[in-house]
């Protein structure tokens, strides 16, 4: 049995001596069952003694050959593997092949000081599926990875962390903890998988994340003046409210997020696809497969936002994922129509909730023949557009002008409102969507009057108190069937709040907007604050 190895300093190796310290650490970890744990540089193995004793599996990366011998000597279990080699070369993914069983897996170092951010970018890079990355390193270093109020150590790093992960500093081990003892105080720092805030185009905001904490000690707008135009960039900062003298340490992670769309969509072709609403909804008898309709639609100022950059191939590329993506479907016709032979990519920043029954996939539709006339430069009017709007689906031709309309026939029928008030609502929506196909199945059509012209003065007036007086929904007694409907709409009720069904998806409106914050505190729902708007 080796007795002892001696720190390298070529290696910077501290090797942790501080029982009650090892025990936390690994209680940091909280391990689950079925776990492989990979570990980096165990040197003599402080952590790796409990590690194999909660894990099904460790693998151990180690580059002191003398380490590896004490550790085989020391630690005899058959669930250790240690591997002699460099991490920052080291292939983990081929490496964790012969693991395909697990299901959990944990990455936990000691790390060397002087490679830190190296190991822990590599580590990144290579996208594994990891339950908890756990790291010892110097405390400096921890506030710096961190998100931490005032944080004096803020920069481009701190952004990059925190944007894919929930960072936290665990917390601080005493340099007598080591052997031998380090000059410095270090943390434990933990980062866990997260939702990523929306980000229209990724490598752009890496870039801005970049090019803001370039030269600290300047503002912003000197960072930044060298790639922009300074009246686009007063333009922008404008638009968030920062200051023409703000620095980047002054920002939050979602400030930056903002910067980067904004600057993004300022310096390309965009269009912005809004999410509609029914006000009224007259449902007649199913006529040749169809059932006609009578319906007062209005644009709501919540919206997608589509960025259009000529490109070899097409391509969509959106901050969450979609089936069936009607903007390729678009982008084909509309080529096919025009004889377009450049490839477009379309940067879609989506907000209109999916399965919504607000038009979402309409509107980005529309919003895709809008930005592909002007990327190409073609000058077709929307009239011209229509004929490939009413190809692709029947909201489509509402969505294409964005203008308050009552609509009839299919939807595609549409006489505009001019000059309606800019009204103020709230939409709710439940964590379930409802099937069109099953409404309509089970609507039975029952004559009653049709109040749409009414709730259209109403609207030009901005009489609200009246127009609530006028909305209907034919699909609404259809759709209360769904039992987890009914209990949606109860729920409003029980809180006293008035709610109305917009087409046949699950979505409420309420015009009371005191109902935002009840809603807020009682429900899981999802509450969002928006108005119509008189097109745009």
């Amino acid at each position: 049995m080796i007795m002892d190895v001696k720190a390298k300093k070529s290696l910077g190796q501290n090797f942790l001596i501080d029982e009650n310290i090892i025990n936390k650490i690994v209680d940091e970890l909280n391990i689950l069952d079925d776990s492989l744990v990979i570990e980096i540089g165990p040197g003599k193995g402080a952590l790796t003694k409990l590690l194999v004793k909660k894990a099904k599996y460790v693998l151990a990366y180690e580059l002191d050959k003398e380490c590896i011998n004490y550790l085989n000597l020391n630690i005899k279990t058959k669930n250790l593997k240690i591997i002699n080699e460099d991490i920052l070369k080291a292939n983990i993914k081929e490496d964790i092949l012969a693991y395909n069983d697990i299901q959990n897996i944990y990455i936990i170092g000691n790390l060397p000081y002087y490679i830190t951010t190296p190991i822990i970018l590599k580590l990144i890079e290579d996208k594994l599926k990891v339950n908890k990355y756990l790291f010892m390193v110097q405390e400096e270093v921890a506030n710096r990875y961190c998100y931490l109020e005032n944080n004096k150590e803020y920069n481009a790093l701190t952004v990059y962390l925190n944007y894919l992960f929930k960072t936290k500093k665990c917390f601080v081990v005493k340099n007598t903890s080591f052997d031998p003892i380090p000059k410095v105080q270090s943390a434990i720092i933990s980062l866990e998988d997260k939702e990523k805030e929306n980000v229209i185009n990724e490598d752009y905001f890496y870039e801005i994340n970049k090019l803001i904490f370039r030269q600290k000690r300047k503002t912003l707008i000197n960072n930044l003046k060298d790639k922009f135009n300074l009246n686009i960039l007063k333009e922008v900062f404008n638009k968030l409210n920062f200051k023409e003298n703000i620095r980047a340490e002054e920002l939050s992670i979602k400030d930056i997020i903002n910067l980067s769309d904004n600057l993004f969509i300022i310096n390309n072709i965009f269009e912005y696809a809004y999410a509609k609403i029914n006000l009224t909804l007259r449902v007649f008898k199913n006529k040749n497969d169809y059932h006609p309709l009578n319906s007062l639609m209005v644009p709501i100022d919540l919206h997608d936002t589509l960025i259009f950059v000529k490109s070899d191939d097409d391509k969509v590329i959106s901050n969450i994922e979609i089936e069936n993506n009607v903007i390729l479907k678009t982008i084909k016709l509309f080529k096919e129509k025009y004889n377009v032979n450049s490839g477009v990519h379309i940067y879609l920043k989506k907000e209109i909730p999916l399965s919504a029954g607000l038009a979402g996939g309409s509107s980005d539709s529309s919003a895709t023949l809008r930005g592909l006339n002007r990327l190409f430069n073609l000058n077709k009017t929307k009239e011209e557009l229509e004929s490939l709007a009413k190809m692709i689906g029947s909201d489509n031709n509402f969505t294409l002008y964005n203008k308050a309309a009552i609509a009839s026939n299919r939807g595609e029928i549409l006489k505009f409102i001019p000059n309606i008030k800019e009204v103020e609502l709230i939409l709710i929506k439940p964590n379930f969507g409802l099937s069109t196909k099953e409404i309509y199945d089970n609507y039975q059509y029952i004559e009653h009057l049709d109040t749409t012209n009414k709730a259209s003065e109403c609207l030009i007036n901005g009489d609200i108190s009246n127009l609530e007086n006028y909305l209907f929904n034919d699909l609404e007694s259809a759709s209360l069937l769904d039992e987890k409907y009914k209990i949606f709409k109860d729920k409003l009720n029980d809180l006293n709040i008035k709610s109305y069904q917009s087409g046949s998806g699950p979505t409420r409106f309420s015009f009371n907007l005191n109902s935002y914050d009840i809603l807020k505190k009682e429900t899981n729902y999802l509450v969002i604050k928006t108005k119509i708007i008189n097109g745009r």
